[in-house]
């Protein structure tokens, strides 16, 4: 057994230690470290790290909100990172809205968001295009998802976003390193 030179025989740490572990992590604010470790590793390896940003969500039953304007408006804000060096939006049509789109034209990005298929109507050949060119970006994203929830049953229940940054955190460098290692087997094997 490999997995953090634990042997069979040594013990294993129960939830617990790992809660704690990840509690202190949470405490000290290292998400931002590790990545930039990371990313040192990946630029050392010869590999460019980049980022990008793709809007998703799970709908879960929840009582109908009548939000105002201005509280759309604080809500739109919050789906942008602002450090995030991609240009490009990618989502699904969830998220098209003529608000929306407004929105990521003032903010200065481009948006990738699929179209709407016309209401009883066929949907036009060059939408059609469009959509089918955005679902191969955005399918390469939701394999990562559906990799990370299956592998570390990824499923965020936490008290306040920082511990949900930390969770969502360490599931996506653990991703991130199984990926550079399984393309370090490949160069070498190459």
């Amino acid at each position: 057994m490999r997995f953090l030179g634990l042997g069979l025989s040594d013990r294993v740490p129960d939830a617990r230690t790992v809660w704690l572990f990840r509690e202190r992590l949470t405490q000290a604010e290292a998400i931002d470290v590790l990545f930039n470790r990371f990313d040192t590793t990946l630029r050392n390896a010869g590999y460019l790290p980049m980022s990008g940003q793709i809007l998703d969500a799970t709908l879960v039953a929840a009582p109908k909100q009548r939000n105002t304007s201005a509280e759309k408006a604080d809500l739109r804000e919050g789906l942008l990172d602002r450090s995030n060096t991609a240009s490009d939006v990618w989502a699904d049509t969830a998220y098209r809205s003529k608000a929306n789109e407004a929105f990521m034209e003032k903010q200065g990005v481009v948006s990738k968001v699929h179209r709407k298929k016309p209401h009883l109507k066929p949907m036009p050949c060059h939408i059609q295009r469009s959509n089918a060119g955005k679902s191969v970006i955005q399918s390469r994203v939701e394999h990562v998802f559906a990799d990370q929830k299956s592998q570390t049953g990824l499923f965020v229940r936490t008290v306040g976003i920082t511990r949900a940054t930390m969770k969502v955190g360490l599931a996506n460098i653990v991703y991130n390193m199984r990926r550079f290692l399984l393309l370090e087997r490949i160069n070498t094997s190459a």
